[in-house]
């Protein structure tokens, strides 16, 4: 099972989450952990999911991709990669403006199949069980997952995410281990596909 939890946010960052922030979380979906997935025959959803608990904030910052871009150390990993400090996305509302409230969250690690020629429209209408899910909870999800599991879960396929910048482009997202995470304005029909989902 992949799980980034209370005790992960102390380990790796130094958080101490207090009652409110656990009331505010509220319980943990352990209930269906070993039921088998809906979209990947033969597994559960414990083998293709990973659960994180997202925070509102960082500190007394809200925790937006803005604010793990000056988080992170730009030279080690995980890393939002950009070519200097002033990064194209700091003056977009996806991302400086759209934060978390604390809550349990799950992503899927694994492309949908036949996914990868479809554009993130194809992979809704294919599998309407799913959400495509915003920038910030793709982001957040890759960075947690590389903290504790030592990889980006994604490095296969670009990411065409729900949110848009401020010209109407989808927002991509692209993982490398060389150079870490890419954000990016992607014209959907011509992304890779939107790998990833949430039921």
């Amino acid at each position: 099972m992949y799980i980034f939890d209370k005790l992960d946010w102390k380990k790796h960052f130094g958080i101490v989450l207090d009652e409110q922030d656990i009331k505010a979380a509220g319980i943990f979906p352990w209930n269906n952990m070993r039921e088998a997935d809906p979209i990947f025959p033969g597994k559960t959803v414990e083998d293709v999911k990973f659960f994180f608990l997202a925070l509102e904030r960082f500190g007394k910052d809200y925790l937006t991709i803005l604010q793990w871009h000056k988080l992170l150390p730009p030279n080690e990993h995980p890393r939002i990669n950009c070519e200097d400090n002033n990064p194209w996305f700091a003056s977009q509302d996806f991302a400086t403006k759209k934060a978390y409230r604390t809550d349990w969250s799950q992503i899927y690690i694994q492309p949908f199949p036949n996914s990868e020629k479809m554009t993130g429209k194809e992979v809704a209408e294919n599998y309407p069980e799913t959400q495509i899910i915003s920038a910030l909870e793709l982001v957040t999800a890759e960075i947690l997952f590389r903290v504790k599991y030592g990889r980006y879960f994604n490095t296969e396929f670009v990411d065409c995410t729900s949110d848009t910048t401020s010209t109407g482009e989808f927002v991509g997202v692209e993982c490398d281990e060389g150079t870490g995470i890419f954000l990016f304005p992607a014209i959907e029909a011509a992304a890779a596909a939107a790998t990833n989902g949430r039921i």
